[in-house]
């Protein structure tokens, strides 16, 4: 990023209470940043029907919807700032198709932010195959928003905050641990890096093949101190406990995503081809993680 662009955080709004919910959680995690929260709508018109219009609208000029849009936007701007006293957030209604207008609007951001129908559910008009499209294109950290507020819990119940990240030993994965760790220290969480050992990398297979399951477990404890070392060195206040199994990387994430703040994943794993979307691990756990998901494309690894 050029240090004459501003540091901001992008939430996408539709209406919806996931989106509003999404805003808030986005407004924490600017202001945990000291940086301020823009909502973006996406106008489409005239092909546009807004998830906050009256049943039964019918209108045959875009003044009426741009109003509605203002509205709406007005709506999350009091919540967030409901949530997050003093916190600063602008808002911008663009007309456009919802993938190319936050694609744009976070450009320079530090993050974009969606919200989601909860687990297992049909997401919706922005928050949909939109959501899908800007994980897999978006060049900045993504993150889907569902589950309990754990700021929320955290004020009634006495648990550590915790944030999972899931490691490979990809480049993409070390921009994931790095943006796990910045996240855990500004949220005095306890961070759990998580690495599955049948996720281990390509190059090592002939050599765990023909080693037992303990050496295969060593392998994959390499792998993770490996991936975590620099991220842990540039934040040494993270307590940190690392995890290595050979049970499914999906079911492990998922039971570390229980209850945590935060999971955090990489957008893809290792090999010559790069898949056309998500990884496979990527992928099931953006469509069933219980908590707020960030997916990381590419490396974001302090200088």
């Amino acid at each position: 990023m050029s240090a004459s662009v501003e540091p901001v955080v992008v939430a996408g709004v539709d209406g919806s209470d996931e989106a509003a919910r999404a805003a808030v959680w986005a407004a924490r995690e600017a202001d945990s940043r000291s940086c301020p929260l823009l909502l973006v709508h996406a106008l489409r018109w005239p092909l546009y029907a807004p998830a906050y219009a009256p049943s039964g609208m019918t209108t045959h000029t875009e003044e009426p919807l741009q109003h509605q849009a203002e509205s709406m936007l007005a709506d999350a701007i009091a919540k967030c700032r409901d949530h997050v006293p003093g916190a600063e957030v602008r808002c911008r209604v663009v007309r456009g198709d919802p993938t190319g207008v936050l694609l744009e609007a976070a450009r320079d951001a530090e993050l974009l932010v969606l919200g989601s129908t909860g687990v297992g559910g049909v997401l919706r008009m922005l928050i949909g195959s939109t959501a899908a499209e800007l994980v897999h294109t978006s060049h900045k950290p993504v993150a889907v928003v569902r589950g309990t507020d754990w700021q929320d819990r955290a004020r009634t119940e006495d648990t550590t905050v915790r944030v999972v990240v899931g490691v490979d030993g990809s480049d993409t994965s070390l921009g994931a641990v790095e943006f796990a760790y910045d996240f855990a220290a500004r949220h005095e969480a306890e961070l759990v890096a998580l690495h599955a050992c049948s996720d281990i990398p390509i190059d090592t297979l002939p050599r765990v093949q023909t080693s037992g399951l303990d050496d295969y477990i060593d392998e994959g404890r390499d792998v993770l101190a490996r991936s975590i070392s620099d991220s842990a060195r540039r934040h040494p206040l993270v307590p940190t406990r690392e995890v290595v199994t050979a049970e499914d990387p999906v079911e492990s994430l998922l039971e570390q995503a229980e209850g945590a703040a935060l999971v955090v994943v990489g957008s893809h794993g290792r090999g010559a081809v790069r898949r056309a979307l998500l990884g496979s691990v990527s992928h099931a756990v953006l469509h069933k993680a219980p908590c707020p998901l960030v997916v990381v494309r590419t490396p974001e690894v302090a200088r």
